[in-house]
């Protein structure tokens, strides 16, 4: 295995995924400095929500679509 290489999830090649559900069996073959990289679902879940203005470079607010 290429140590370099890692992708977000199982894609393809042969890559091994940079995180692992705490529950997938593969995990306990991985060293133990790869078992430290685990998380549930999404890591979204432990982000903040942040709100994000877009400025122009004239430093102008562009007003995006409303939801």
């Amino acid at each position: 295995r290429d140590r370099g290489a890692l992708q977000y999830q199982r894609e393809v090649g042969s890559a091994p995924p940079l995180l692992y559900d705490p529950l997938d069996p593969e995990l306990e073959l991985q060293p133990a400095v790869c078992r430290k990289f685990k998380a549930g679902r999404s890591l979204r879940d432990v982000e903040p929500t942040v709100n994000l203005w877009i400025r122009n470079v004239y430093n102008q607010e562009i007003q995006g679509e409303e939801d």
